[in-house]
């Protein structure tokens, strides 16, 4: 369904789930016909029975239609849609209300019944079929909008939630560039580079997904950008166990964490440290480390900067929520020397 139109509401009737559906309301649709019955020459049971197969009957039929004529409903507007759709509900009706017909009198069940109970069945099925299709149009209008609304609601929140990731070291990183554009005019055109792939992808549409290795890299470009910064004082370690490179994960997703852990991290300790990301991949979910020193007894920055880190946590946690659900997880180790966070995402790989 994802090729359809924004405006198009039907659901996939070719989809197994939607034909259980008609099934299931076809069914309660004959409870309802047989219990409105005062009397008749069947018992109960049986006309439940007999009630029960035409709706079933008439429901797949229906659902084929309407799966069949997707291709040529996708292309009209929205009022022709929904016209569309009801006078094909209707049409089936009464081509298999007759058809129904047809095969009493053939097999001898209907042979009292002439043209005129012939044409009071018909309009009688195709009466119900009018008020039950249009109240399952109108059902399936609110659930589409009411989907959409929220859709669009979490796009917001993630573009909202993308937006506050901007990187805190552009100034330092305007200066370092200043500083190298004479005596190290290379280092100073690489930065450059690294500067405008970060601030690319953080301008980007947040609803995208990135290939793995595009985010390693632009975490890799940060590092660069902050060594230029920090010399010595900053070392990496990279642990790769099998990660597929082309596996999906949401844009700025490692980045921030590595932005964390120099800023939160190295640059509070005078001697500096190593930061170790470890990327691996096992039992279909990608896991990502991020695991970095930190002064003894937190950051003496003060509050600012353990508010700073924690907000950035807390909105990579409602990313990850808003477009995993409970199938992802964050999950911080805060030691007294050491602090590691860990996201565990489904591990999806284009075919």
């Amino acid at each position: 369904m994802r090729d359809a139109p924004e405006h198009y509401y039907l659901p996939d009737f070719c989809a197994g789930r939607s034909v259980a559906v008609v099934l299931l309301v076809c069914q309660l649709l004959a409870f309802v016909v047989v219990a409105s019955q005062s009397s008749g020459a069947d018992l109960p049971a049986i006309m439940l029975l007999k009630v029960s197969l035409f709706l079933h009957w008439l429901g797949l039929m229906s659902a084929l239609v309407l799966c069949a004529a997707r291709r040529v409903l996708v292309r009209l507007p929205l009022e022709r849609l929904s016209v569309a759709a009801f006078l094909l509900v209707l049409t089936t009706t009464a081509l298999l209300s007759v058809g129904a017909w047809i095969a009493l009198r053939w097999a001898g069940y209907g042979v009292e019944l002439g043209t005129h109970e012939l044409l009071a069945f018909t309009l009688r099925n195709a009466a119900i079929a009018a008020i039950v299709t249009a109240v399952l149009l109108r059902y399936f209008w609110v659930q589409h909008q009411w989907r959409r609304n929220v859709e669009l609601e979490a796009r917001a929140r993630i573009e909202a939630l993308t937006a506050r990731i901007r990187p805190h070291f552009l100034f330092n990183s305007m200066n370092t560039i200043a500083a190298l554009i004479r005596s190290r005019p290379l280092d100073a055109e690489r930065a450059v580079e690294d500067l405008s792939d970060l601030f690319r992808a953080s301008l980007a549409d947040a609803r995208v997904q990135v290939a793995l290795e595009d985010e390693l890299e632009l975490a890799r470009g940060h590092l660069r950008m902050e060594q230029l910064r920090l010399g010595d004082r900053l070392q990496v370690e990279w642990r790769a166990v099998e990660a597929p490179s082309n596996a999906r994960v949401p844009r700025l997703l490692l980045q921030p964490l590595v932005e964390n852990a120099v800023r939160h991290g190295i640059e509070p300790l005078p001697g500096g440290g190593t930061i170790t990301i470890t990327v691996q991949a096992h039992d279909g979910t990608l896991v990502l480390e991020v695991d970095n020193p930190r002064p003894a007894g937190g950051a003496p920055s003060g509050e600012g900067v353990v508010d700073g880190n924690r907000m950035a946590l807390a909105n990579i946690r409602q990313r990850l929520e808003l477009v995993y659900g409970s199938k992802a997880a964050l999950e911080v180790d805060d030691a007294r020397d050491r602090f590691a966070v860990q996201v565990r995402i489904p591990l999806e790989v284009p075919s």
